[in-house]
């Protein structure tokens, strides 16, 4: 029973120590680097990655919309116009007609 009690003594005093040893140096540094790691290094690559992002993909994006969206109005104007005349010729073959059918 009392090596187990010595041997807790020994791991508490070593969970308890204060003294600082090259394990301890190693774990700080660790953790140091961790914390630059994650909350300087990876904002910055999330930005980087961000900005990147926004240049080759939605600037170029946006882009092709301002430029074609123009000409899709253009085109929409112009079914529209294609319509009307289509619709102007109808009219105008069924007069025809009726002119037609009216004189036999």
């Amino acid at each position: 029973m009392s090596h187990r009690n010595e041997l807790d003594q020994v791991i508490d005093r070593i969970f308890k120590s204060t003294q600082e040893t090259d394990a301890s140096r190693t774990l700080k540094e660790i953790k140091s680097n961790n914390e630059y790691i994650m909350n300087t290094q990876l904002r910055k690559l999330v930005e980087l990655h961000d900005t990147s992002f926004r240049q080759k993909c939605v600037v170029p994006m946006a882009s092709l919309y301002e430029r074609y969206s123009e000409q899709l109005v253009r085109d929409e104007d112009l079914q529209r116009c294609a319509e009307l005349v289509d619709r102007d010729i109808r009219i105008i073959e069924t007069a025809i007609e009726l002119i037609k059918q009216s004189k036999k």
